[in-house]
């Protein structure tokens, strides 16, 4: 049970950091399930919950206070109907909260980034950071 858990949470990571790669859309939940069935050795039932799930959040879009975290919510039911046997109705009962619980956590962890973001301070004075991402550090003038 210890490795399924694991391989869903790598399937989670790996949908939900889909902007290191140019947001392929693989966070929808047709996508997040059917991959969460193929790990759990049930691809059928993976797509078939995906397109029960990907029906629910269709129209869902980050506009107004709180935005459902439908790419949680598509890994974390669909291996919680496959591993416990209880089909799309399970995880179509479980969707809503799980999604809204997941848009909560994720205004939560950007609270966390903004307070720590003001706290960046040493000696009274905040801390200058130089960012050379397409320079590897070298400027025209040889200085950093």
């Amino acid at each position: 049970m210890l490795i399924k858990a694991i391989l869903v949470g790598l399937v989670l990571g790996l949908c939900k950091s889909e902007w290191i790669y140019g947001f392929p859309q693989v966070g929808r939940p047709i996508v997040v399930s059917t991959l969460t069935g193929l790990f759990l050795g049930d691809p059928v039932q993976g797509v078939i919950m995906g397109s029960v799930l990907e029906l629910m959040f269709i129209g869902s879009f980050p506009i107004g206070a709180v935005s459902p975290d439908y790419t949680s919510a598509g890994a974390i039911c669909t291996a919680f109907a496959i591993l416990t046997g209880g089909g799309k109705a399970v995880a179509t009962a479980m969707a809503l909260p799980i999604a809204l619980l997941g848009g909560f956590i994720f205004i939560g962890c950007k609270l966390m980034n903004a307070a720590f973001g003001q706290i960046m301070m040493k000696d009274g004075e905040p801390v200058e950071a130089y960012y050379f991402s397409t320079s590897a550090g070298i400027t025209s003038t040889d200085e950093i």
